[in-house]
């Protein structure tokens, strides 16, 4: 098998459904569970599990340890996704694991769903190079979700806001709750300032978990996922885990695509996959004070299935002028179907909409001295995105 096949496998996969936990659980067994052998650091939350989970294995590796780095989704090639010290999985690594995966489900039968084969490419990739440390990002949840077979040695909820209602309930108590699934019997758990810490704080009792909470404190997300991380680490060392000290400090681990700030024709873009109500509100809080009095003109795009209307409320309360857009991308909303439920909304502030091919390059030709421009909403816009306004993401995947 050669990496084409191994694309064309996941071609086929991507047209059924993820999988599901029991399924994964049989599939662990059947490829010898591969997620055991290494130490687990697993992570969930609503908002900044991405940045945090990069934060937590680029200071591991730091220390000195061999570390893989499982997040989702991506941006590029799904191969962003499975990551040893910071190198993503080479391609013929991915059609040699592909091939074992492929043979062992058809000899045996079994059924795998797409995400479960990421998690189990990575579990493999991790177990063959024999790494020390490996950091698991939630796909969903956390107690239902694919990754949660796992025993790890310590547990991280960055955040509990409204996602994925569909899924894990309508109610943050809710959200809560399925989140709190990863923490494990025994093991501490880290949790960020923005948690229901009642809920949280009954699963862990009852696990006989210790629970350790970051204060709110004013800053950045990007400052408060570092301290979430550093109170990890220092969790960590007080569990015997040998942890360099002051590990973060010159680590600066900004997630592409995350307040991602260019210049382009000596113009501000910013780039941000925020995609639910507390991330949209979160971007706009902290550029208002990286940009202060200045305007900011919105091009927004999102993914199906997600909160339309209350996130869109959120970009209302942010921006000043917004554009919605589109692109050949299965997975997101066509513009006219987002513009009508942004004008039911509030009138006036949808600007224009479009494919977002046309409406990107136009839009910056217009941008004024005093406005920024924000291109939000949907990770799968972000690769035309930066096609288009010639943002190379090499180096920051």
């Amino acid at each position: 098998m050669n990496f084409s096949d191994c694309e064309n496998f996941l071609k086929i996969l991507m047209n059924g459904p993820p999988g599901h936990i029991e399924n994964t659980k049989t599939l662990a067994i059947a490829f010898n569970n591969p997620h055991e052998g290494y130490n687990i650091i697993h992570i969930t939350g609503t908002n900044g599990k991405g940045t945090v989970s990069k934060l937590c294995a680029s200071a591991l590796e730091k220390s000195g340890y061999k570390v893989g780095l499982y997040i989702s989704p991506h941006i590029s090639t799904f191969r962003e996704r499975i990551r040893i010290n910071s190198k993503i999985i080479p391609k013929q690594k991915c059609a040699q694991i592909t091939e074992e995966i492929v043979k062992i489900t058809q000899e045996r039968n079994l059924s795998i769903g797409w995400f479960e084969y990421f998690l189990f490419l990575g579990f493999l990739y991790f177990k063959q190079e024999n790494v020390d440390w490996a950091v698991i990002e939630v796909g969903v949840g956390g107690l239902l979700d694919n990754t949660n077979i796992v025993n790890s040695f310590i547990s991280i909820i960055t955040s509990v806001g409204f996602d994925h209602v569909e899924l894990l309930g309508p109610t943050l108590e809710d959200i809560a709750f399925q989140k709190a699934g990863i923490i494990k019997e025994g093991r501490p758990c880290v949790i960020g300032p923005h948690c229901p810490l009642e809920v949280i704080s009954k699963v862990s009792r009852e696990k006989r978990a210790e629970l350790i909470c970051v204060p709110e404190i004013s800053e950045t997300a990007y400052n408060e996922n570092k301290r979430i991380v550093s109170t990890a680490f220092d969790t960590l060392r007080r569990y015997g885990i040998e942890i360099q000290e002051n590990v973060l400090d010159g680590l600066d681990i900004q997630q592409p695509c995350r307040c991602q700030i260019e210049k382009i024709n000596n113009k501000a873009v910013v780039l941000d996959v925020g995609h639910n109500p507390p991330a949209i509100s979160r971007l706009y809080q902290d550029l208002k004070n990286i940009f202060p009095g200045f305007k900011f003109v919105s091009i927004f795009a999102m993914t199906k299935g997600k909160m339309h209307e209350a996130t869109l409320r959120e970009l209302i309360n942010g921006t000043d002028k917004i554009y919605i857009v589109s692109s050949s991308h299965p997975k997101i909303v066509p513009y006219q179907d987002l513009a009508a439920v942004l004008n039911n909304i509030a009138q006036g502030q949808l600007v224009g909409s479009g494919d977002c091919n046309e409406t990107v390059p136009a839009v910056l030709e217009e941008l004024r001295d005093n406005e920024i421009l924000v291109i939000c909403g949907s990770f799968y816009i972000m690769k035309t995105v930066c096609d288009l306004l010639g943002i190379s993401l090499k180096g920051k995947l």
